[in-house]
């Protein structure tokens, strides 16, 4: 009667932690199922958001986006400078595309003497030669640093003062006078000085502001 007995305590113990562990195996699915879907729901709207934030940058960005018409600079002394819009470069940051022609029988230089954007200098690097009688494409790029440190978003004004020299002797032939750029977001571009800093100068209608060392 004791084995009995001891055999079927045994025999109940066994069935006992048969269904527990079935009740754990099923209440694990359970639990994995949940999280997945929830890891899913979770993926899904997380990719939802960034897609909104993307198309809203996008469409923030394409609203911001400067239009420039084309339109002859210059056309003086056999030297044709035609702006044929604005286009954007990961590297460069943003520029002006020109398209020049020299109808001269001989090479020249092209350069520029200063460039103003939204009523702000800026440095300026572009220099392009071109042969006698030939054309050439040419990007005149607005310097990212410099348009940032001026507050400048939206670029609504391109000033430019181009001159002509001889690409041999780089003896400069001639200087034209200015010519201006307006893009479509003219009347809203930022003209507003970026003026935080130390006043170190202001007298005779010149200011000078120290930024940072």
């Amino acid at each position: 009667m004791k084995k009995k007995w001891i055999i079927g305590i045994i025999v109940v113990i066994i069935l006992i932690a048969i269904v527990g562990g079935g009740s754990d195996d099923e209440s694990q699915k359970e639990i994995t199922s949940v999280e997945n879907d929830t890891a899913e729901e979770f993926a899904e709207d997380a990719l939802s958001d960034s897609e909104k934030e993307i198309a809203e940058v996008d469409g923030a960005a394409q609203a911001e986006a400067a239009i420039v018409e084309e339109t002859v600079l210059i056309d003086q002394d056999d030297v044709v400078i035609t702006a044929k819009g604005l286009e954007e470069d990961s590297i460069w940051g943003t520029g002006l595309k020109l398209l020049i022609e020299n109808n001269s029988t001989k090479d020249l230089g092209i350069g520029c003497k200063a460039l103003i954007v939204n009523n702000y200098m800026l440095t300026d690097l572009f220099s392009s030669q071109v042969a006698a009688g030939k054309k050439g494409n040419e990007t005149m790029y607005l310097s990212s640093t410099e348009l940032k440190a001026a507050g400048i978003e939206n670029i609504g004004q391109i000033e430019v003062y181009f001159y002509i020299y001889d690409s041999e002797t780089y003896e400069t032939i001639r200087e034209f006078d200015k010519v201006t750029v307006q893009t479509s977001l003219f009347d809203s571009m930022d003209v507003k000085a970026m003026d935080d800093g130390q006043e170190l100068l202001n007298q005779d209608g010149i200011r000078i502001v120290g930024k940072y060392v």
